[in-house]
């Protein structure tokens, strides 16, 4: 599984992000789980750990720039923060491309690591 989300510190998730994604139905997993904590209607933030991801498919940035419309079109409030902890630069030009097309729905920090140390972070904010 490309994302494994972890629940047992709420209200912070930790979702683990490994590999590559190997089929639409990764990414459609991904997002029923976000939209299944929308629904819960309680607050929550992400702590997201891509250092194991792999190379991500042009065509799942755009569908996350999409999906993250679609949510704020929803108007879905319980989303406090995100954290995205980054440990490979093209990750990090994803999430800038994604942003740029849709700013993200609530404020988030991309932290660059290396061997498991901050070395630079970038914030996002929604409009």
């Amino acid at each position: 599984m490309w994302a494994t989300y972890n629940y047992d510190n709420l209200p912070n998730v930790h979702v683990t992000i490994s590999g590559v994604i190997e089929s639409d139905g990764d990414f459609s997993d991904f997002i029923e789980r976000w939209l299944s904590l929308f629904n819960t209607g309680e607050r929550f933030n992400f702590i997201f750990d891509t250092a194991n991801c792999g190379l991500i498919s042009i065509k799942y940035a755009i569908l996350m720039a999409y999906w993250i419309k679609k949510f704020k079109k929803k108007k879905y409030k319980n989303l406090e923060h995100s954290k995205i902890l980054v440990a490979n630069h093209s990750i990090i030009y994803l999430l800038r491309f994604i942003f740029f097309i849709e700013r993200p729905i609530a404020p988030v920090k991309v932290v660059y690591i290396k061997d498991n140390v901050e070395i630079s972070s970038e914030n996002f904010y929604p409009e």
